[in-house]
């Protein structure tokens, strides 16, 4: 018995509900449940239960869901400024949603034995010991500012590969 795979039905037109809302950019998109499962970190049938509205998504997983879709979980929910937004834009091995690309920072290559601090509003890095990244983050933290810490294997090299798709 051959097993149906992929983005299959029709794409809901004016969503009414939450879950013909996910289900409408989720098939815009071209992805399955289980390429936006993978994604959010949740099993393709807890995302099939939302779109069939047997199960509602908790905060944690419509945060995750908004997130993906660079929408806010107030749109998901009420319909309110509901639009579906574009298809992600490959970055690397990232797949980052257009309102959010803008935002993005590549890091310099680094090894993995330095870390490297980086100054968003000025775009200035600098390798940094692990104790001084303590106090920057302690720094921080006291004066309520966000932090992200990027902890992960050295960037590959990126020279020679094709630029991100553009959705056009």
């Amino acid at each position: 018995m051959l097993k149906r795979r992929g983005c299959y039905g029709e794409i809901p037109q004016n969503p009414a509900t939450l879950g013909q809302r996910i289900r409408a950019v989720r098939m815009s998109w071209g992805w399955t449940l289980k390429q936006l499962g993978l994604a959010i970190h949740y099993k393709e049938n807890a995302v099939w239960h939302w779109e069939k509205g047997t199960q509602t998504p908790g905060d944690p997983a419509l945060g995750a869901v908004a997130d993906i879709f660079g929408l806010t979980m107030e749109s998901l929910r009420t319909g309110e400024g509901f639009r579906v937004p574009d298809p992600p834009r490959q970055m690397g091995p990232l797949l980052v949603a257009e309102n959010y690309a803008s935002d993005m920072v590549v890091l310099p290559p680094n090894d993995a034995e330095h870390l490297i601090y980086l100054e968003k509003a000025t775009g200035a890095h600098e390798q940094v010991s692990l104790n001084r990244l303590v106090q920057i983050v302690r720094s921080a933290r006291e004066e309520h500012q966000p932090v992200w810490l990027v902890v992960g294997s050295p960037a590959p090299n990126l020279e020679n590969a094709p630029p991100p798709k553009n959705p056009d």
